[in-house]
């Protein structure tokens, strides 16, 4: 069963996902021709005198020809192609498959919250997801604690425009496959360990990866 942390956390994913869909072009241009549809077919019936029937007949037009005209203004238009939001890591990625018979579930929120623990230090996180975050910096909970806390999600939203921009080069890579941050942490933090799964959330564990996280960061700062 879900805290209410979580279902917050849940409910605010959901909703910044909806808000993404309903801002694209395609879904701007057809909300804007079905009114300008809507506005003649008014403007037919009380000004031209066309019969409230005929009118039902032509508004049964309306929904096909705005998508219809939506997609002819965007045919001629180079477009990227339509993306939700671009999902870091979740929790529940890593609770089948390879992840090791016997150990608590809460090992698969250690090595995303040991980055997202970073993030937090380094104000990179967006202030609707700030919330479950007071107490990071005094040490009072984990960045696995926080990352729990957001139903272990870590979405492009959450973050700010420079925490992204690291965050696809250092944790995301190129095409999603994985940055260097899995290489720095298999080096550092697992080392002789069977899996990166069995890192204990601790704080010196956190102040090792948190001293090659930065390393890494300057020297990306220094490219851009």
């Amino acid at each position: 069963m879900k805290t209410p942390e979580q279902e917050r956390a849940a409910n605010k994913s959901i909703a910044l996902g909806l808000l993404h869909i309903a801002i694209s072009p395609l879904v701007v241009r057809i909300v804007l021709f079905f009114l300008l549809c809507i506005v003649i077919l008014l403007v037919l019936v009380f000004e031209v005198g066309i019969p409230m029937r005929r009118l039902w007949e032509l508004a049964v037009l309306v929904p096909p020809l705005s998508v219809a005209l939506a997609l002819r203004t965007l045919q001629n238009r180079k477009l990227e192609p339509l993306q939700g939001p671009r999902v870091y890591d979740k929790a529940e990625y890593h609770c089948d498959g390879d992840f090791p018979k016997g150990l608590p579930r809460k090992q698969a929120f250690v090595h995303t919250g040991m980055f997202v623990g970073w993030l937090i230090e380094h104000d990179m996180i967006t202030k609707d997801f700030l919330e479950e975050t007071q107490g990071f910096k005094e040490r009072k909970i984990t960045g696995a604690q926080v990352y729990k806390a957001w139903d272990g999600c870590l979405i492009d939203y959450m973050l700010t425009d420079e925490g992204n921009a690291f965050a696809k080069y250092y944790y995301d890579g190129a095409e999603g496959q994985g940055g260097p941050y899995f290489d720095d942490y298999e080096a550092v933090v697992v080392r002789d360990l069977p899996s990166l799964y069995h890192v204990k959330d601790t704080w010196e564990n956190y102040d090792i990866i948190k001293k090659k996280i930065d390393e890494r960061y300057e020297a990306w700062k220094a490219q851009q």
